[in-house]
C-alpha cells in the first residue's frame, strides 16, 4: 500500500533587492498571493497558514497574512524558526493529519539594522523599541556571530582535512554561474575564481563571496495532499521524506562543528525514510548561507567526513564553470543563497527544486529531472528533504 504524501502545488515570490522600498508585510503578502494564484486556488480555498517567525529580522505573524489577503476560512496556523524547510515540514504534517486542506507557507526577510551596516543608518530599518531582543542590543550580533562561527568552521576544515580556498571558491563560482538565468537572484553577474580570491576578507580564510548578503524579499508555497494535488493545474511535486536532528552538540555559534555531525545525522535519518538514496537524486540543493555549510552538506550526502573538497574538485567543470557531481548532478541551479540573498534562508532551494521537477524552470530547466534533495541550516537548525516529481 502506497503511503500518502504531501505535495507542493503553488510557488510565489516578491521582488528581491537590496532596497525594496516597501516593508516586510508587503513583501510577504505579495509572495503569498502569487503562490495561491500559481496553484490555481483562491483565498477561499486556503485554510492553513504557516510562516517562519524568527527573532533576527522583522517577520510576520500569520494573522497579518490572513488579514492582508482576506483569508476567511483558516482553521490551522503555525509559526516556525528558520530555516525555511522547517515551515514546509510543518505545513506538510498539517495536511497529512487533516488539520487543514491547503496551506500557504511563507518566509520573508528585511535588511535591517541588526544584519546590515548600511541599515543602521536608515530610520526605516530600525527595530521598534518593544522588539524582543535576544541579542541584548549587541549591534550586528546575529549576522556577525554567524560569520565568525562559519569562518572558524572553514578554517578548521582546511587545517584538519586539507581543503583549500579554491575548493570553497568552486561552490561560490558554481552558484553564481547558475544565477545568471534566475530572475529572483539579486547577484546575477558571473564571477571567476580570481574574483572570488580577490574578494575582501571577512575573517580569514572566509571572504565576502563565501556568505550570503542581507536583502529584502519573500517567498511562499502552497502545500496540500498528493491526492488533492492531482486536481490542480501543475504537475504534483511530492515530499518523499523529511528529517532533522538535534545532536548533543548543537550550539552553532560556540561549537566549531567542522565534522558536520548535525548534517550527517539529518541525512542519515532522511534516507532511512525512503527507498531512494542520495545517489538517486537528479538535483542537489545543499544549504549555502556560507560556502562552508554547502561543503559540510555535500559531505553528509555523498562522502565520508572531511572528503567534500575532493568531491568538489572531481566534479568541477572548468569549461562550464560549475559542478557536476558524478558527472551528472547539478548543484543549486538557481544560484543558492549566495546569489538570491539572505532573504530566502533556504526557501529558494525549495522553490527551485519544485520549479525544476514540475518542468516550469524556463531557461534553467534541467531535462528529465525527477528527484531532488534539499538541505537547510546548520547545527541544531538542520533539516533535509527529498522531493519527487509525480
Amino acid at each position: 500500500m502506497t503511503t500518502p504524501k504531501a505535495a507542493v502545488v503553488g510557488l510565489g515570490w516578491s521582488d528581491f533587492s537590496r532596497d525594496s522600498g516597501v516593508g516586510p508585510g508587503t513583501l510577504i503578502a505579495r509572495a503569498c498571493k502569487a503562490a495561491i494564484g500559481d496553484s490555481g486556488l483562491t483565498g477561499d480555498d486556503i485554510d492553513g497558514v504557516v510562516g517562519v517567525y524568527g527573532t533576527d529580522s522583522p517577520t510576520l505573524w500569520p494573522g497579518y497574512v490572513v488579514d492582508a489577503l482576506g483569508l476567511r476560512h483558516v482553521r490551522w496556523w503555525d509559526t516556525t524558526q528558520p530555516p525555511s524547510v522547517v515551515a514546509l515540514s510543518s505545513a506538510a504534517h498539517a495536511v497529512m493529519v487533516g488539520a487543514c486542506d491547503y496551506v500557504v507557507c511563507y518566509h520573508g526577510k528585511y535588511r535591517w539594522s541588526d544584519t546590515s551596516v548600511a541599515g543602521r543608518n536608515d530610520p526605516l530599518r530600525q527595530p521598534p523599541a518593544h522588539e524582543f531582543d535576544p541579542n541584548l542590543s549587541h549591534a550586528l550580533f546575529e549576522h556577525a556571530g554567524s560569520m565568525l562561527w562559519a569562518a572558524r568552521v572553514m578554517r578548521q576544515h582546511m587545517d584538519t582535512f586539507g581543503s583549500t580556498k579554491e575548493d570553497f571558491g568552486r561552490i561560490a563560482v558554481n552558484n553564481r554561474t547558475h544565477a545568471v538565468t534566475n530572475p529572483r537572484a539579486v547577484f546575477r553577474k558571473p564571477i571567476t575564481m580570481d574574483d572570488y580570491l580577490a574578494a575582501p576578507s571577512i575573517d580569514a580564510p572566509m571572504g565576502l563571496l563565501d556568505m550570503d548578503a542581507p536583502v529584502d524579499g519573500a517567498m511562499a508555497v502552497v502545500v496540500t495532499t498528493e491526492e488533492r494535488a492531482r486536481d490542480l493545474q501543475h504537475r504534483p511535486v511530492t515530499i518523499e521524506a523529511m528529517a532533522s536532528s538535534l545532536p548533543y552538540r548543537n550550539d552553532g555559534l560556540l561549537w566549531p562543528e567542522a565534522d558536520g555531525l548535525a548534517a550527517r545525522q539529518a541525512v542519515r535519518e532522511l534516507f532511512s525514510r525512503t527507498d531512494l538514496r542520495a545517489h538517486d537524486m537528479d538535483l542537489a540543493y545543499p544549504y549555502d548561507g556560507f560556502s562552508v555549510l554547502a561543503m559540510l552538506w555535500l559531505e553528509a550526502l555523498y562522502t565520508s567526513e572531511g572528503e567534500g573538497h575532493q568531491l568538489v574538485r572531481e566534479s568541477w567543470s572548468e569549461a562550464e564553470q560549475r559542478l557536476r557531481l558524478f558527472g551528472r548532478v547539478l548543484v543549486c541551479t538557481h544560484g543558492g543563497n549566495l546569489s538570491e540573498g539572505r532573504a530566502t534562508q533556504g526557501f529558494g532551494h525549495v522553490l527551485e527544486a519544485v520549479d525544476q521537477l514540475r518542468g516550469t524552470a524556463g531557461a534553467r530547466q534541467v531535462a528529465g529531472a525527477r528527484t531532488a534533495v534539499i538541505t537547510n541550516g546548520m547545527a541544531g537548525t538542520n533539516r533535509s528533504t527529498v522531493l519527487v516529481a509525480d
